[in-house]
């Protein structure tokens, strides 16, 4: 090989490979942490960074042959000594690096952090549900995976202290303490909390003894008691109340999910017929209801 040509295919070669080390090293520097990538984009990734790789090892074998074969060579044949070489490569490395930053920056298509939402955050989120059941069990329900029952908890618990007079305020400290129940081991310390939930419910009844929510939640509460402890009947006491109070006012969609629950308690206490004509009155009053149909059609039997 001749001189002229050799050098320009080494330093050529020393600047290919130190694109490819610095690539590399962009790789492989600390990231922000991002959400893990989907399982398709994680193989391509990992196959980009194999390549990439394979592409340093060949640049750098024939990098090595090149030197070698300077190295043999005699009859001061090179101009460029191979330390200055090194030192060429060193600095298109220092160059490129300062071109594009020590560290690499995410990728556009990069999946964003999704911020964790705070206790604070979930109870604003709650109280934007306007009574919106599935709305408000899908927000505990990723309150429980959380962790943080207990934080929300302790916002609901000061904010009823705060409002003593406010019904609303006592119902959603009832509901609250009915979560927390469901995050404890089966035994007392269920009947702790359930004992408490019914507290708050009557706290805003006590303030307001038409408080549909409050009296709805409470029925709801002491029927799914162990039968036991004889809550049954309380429980079917205010679902009754209830349909009377609500047979007061217009209806509400809500309302159907009274004679829904009244009619399923009648049935677990072994009153079949009651239980079939109470989902019947409500259907009267809601014919649309799904629950309410469903119920109707299976006593039936069809």
């Amino acid at each position: 090989m001749k001189p002229a040509l050799l050098i320009p295919l080494t330093l050529a070669a020393s600047v290919a490979a130190s694109l490819v080390v610095c690539k590399t090293v962009a790789n492989d520097a600390p990231a922000p942490a991002l959400a893990a990538p989907a399982s398709a984009d994680f193989e391509r990734l990992a196959a980009e960074l194999r390549a990439l790789r394979e592409g340093q090892a060949a640049l750098g074998r024939e990098l090595a042959a090149v030197k070698g074969d300077v190295a043999l060579r005699s009859g001061g044949e090179t101009r460029v000594p191979l330390a200055e070489i090194d030192a060429a490569v060193q600095r298109a490395v220092a160059a490129r690096l300062a071109s594009e930053g020590a560290s690499a920056e995410p990728k556009p298509d990069a999946a964003p952090v999704k911020k964790q939402r705070g206790a604070a955050e979930f109870l604003a989120a709650l109280e934007a549900t306007n009574g919106d059941w599935d709305a408000a069990q899908k927000l505990w329900k990723e309150l429980r995976e959380a962790g943080l029952v207990d934080g929300v908890l302790a916002l609901v618990e000061e904010r009823a202290k705060d409002r003593p007079n406010d019904a609303a305020a006592q119902v959603e400290l009832g509901k609250a303490y009915l979560q927390k129940l469901f995050t404890v081991p089966a035994g007392p310390e269920q009947g702790l909390w359930a004992t408490k939930a019914d507290q708050a419910f009557d706290a805003a009844l006590g303030i307001d003894d038409h408080d549909w929510s409050a009296r709805f939640n409470k029925a709801v509460s002491l029927s799914n008691w162990p039968a036991f402890l004889g809550k049954q009947g309380a429980a079917a006491k205010h679902f009754e109340t209830l349909i009377e109070q609500q047979s007061q006012g217009a209806a509400r969609p809500e309302h159907a999910q009274t004679y829904f629950f009244l009619g399923n308690l009648y049935q677990s206490m072994g009153k079949s017929e009651l239980a079939v004509s109470t989902w019947s009155k409500g259907l009267e009053r809601f014919p649309d209801n799904a629950q309410l149909q469903n119920q109707v059609r299976t006593a039936q039997g069809h």
